[in-house]
């Protein structure tokens, strides 16, 4: 992962809408990609 955060932030949705849904997805996109890479190595260390 090329971009990891100091510190973890989701603004409030109804504070910031369009941070929260960006960072959101941020967290999201980090996330699927860490479980395709557990679920890959777990397939292939059998």
């Amino acid at each position: 992962m090329e971009r990891v955060p100091e510190h973890w932030y989701v603004p409030g949705y109804y504070r910031d809408a369009t941070g929260h849904s960006q960072a959101k997805q941020d967290l999201q996109d980090d996330a699927n990609a860490v479980y395709e890479l557990a679920l890959c190595w777990r397939i292939s260390s059998l």
